[in-house]
């Protein structure tokens, strides 16, 4: 997905690997998430496959591959622009 914003910078890919017949697009694979209160967002680590999932009102957005212990993984959260 193309963002809308045009002075938004398009994220490196987000190293979740797409196990179909399209996984040669993957890098070029943006998923842009809505504005909405940060109250809104939850965050999940699924341990099993390494990925921190974002929720939006419940339901999973995004996915961030995590890399190395999911038990010591630290969150960094920055403010929007």
């Amino acid at each position: 997905m193309i963002s809308r914003d045009p002075d938004a910078k398009p994220e490196a890919c987000l190293g979740v690997a797409d196990k179909g017949i399209w996984s040669d697009l993957d890098p070029k694979v943006q998923v842009d998430l809505p504005s909405a209160p940060a109250e809104r967002f939850t965050a999940t680590i699924d341990a099993k496959h390494g990925v921190l999932v974002l929720s939006l009102d419940g339901f999973p957005r995004k996915s961030y591959p995590i890399g190395g212990d999911s038990a010591t993984a630290k969150l960094a959260v920055a403010a929007a622009h």
